[in-house]
């Protein structure tokens, strides 16, 4: 069982621009009640029950099994998840496997700038009555990628550099409630 997450999809997908955020729209994949960053997938019970690999290469948290590293969507190919009847090479696994593809360069130059910003004055505040949230909102990110050749048919060389920030925080008055 498994879904790819193509470059098409990954350039105009709705979602946050987080790797992880776009994993969690799979089939058969939820996020834990007590931790909502937690993956769970194919019938795993924990974030330390999945493989994840970027370009195949194990990028597992040791210590505590979940992931470590926060990829840039700009860097990503295609992302992959499956399980449930994979290879063998994947070893010992028992949720699901996260793969990120990562993008190389090519016979043509070719780059991208982004930017998503979200100011606090664009955040719904339409709650229902006992349930508002006083506080900050804002995100941003900024990113940037080039990548083409070094040597035609050759060698090609791809590099990309990102800033991303959110802020959600607060106020006061609504912690003391």
């Amino acid at each position: 069982v498994s879904n790819n997450f193509g470059s098409d999809y990954l350039e105009r997908q709705p979602l946050p621009r987080n790797y992880y955020s776009i994993v969690k729209t799979a089939p058969a994949v939820n996020t834990s009640i007590a931790n909502s960053s937690a993956i769970l997938a194919y019938g795993g019970t924990s974030a330390s029950q999945n493989a994840y690999t970027i370009d195949g290469v194990n990028v597992a948290d040791s210590g505590a099994g979940g992931y470590w590293l926060l990829p840039s969507i700009q860097w990503m190919e295609e992302i992959q998840v499956s399980g449930l009847g994979a290879p063998a090479e994947f070893g010992g696994y028992t949720g699901g496997i996260i793969n990120g593809v990562t993008k190389s360069g090519g016979n043509e130059f070719r780059g991208a700038l982004e930017v998503y910003y979200q100011p606090e004055a664009w955040a719904a505040d339409n709650a229902p009555e006992g349930y508002e949230t006083e506080g900050t909102f804002k995100f941003e990110n900024y990113a940037a990628s080039l990548g083409g050749p070094i040597a035609k048919d050759k060698l090609w060389f791809f590099a990309s550099a990102e800033y991303w920030r959110q802020v959600i925080m607060p106020s006061a008055e609504s912690v003391s409630r």
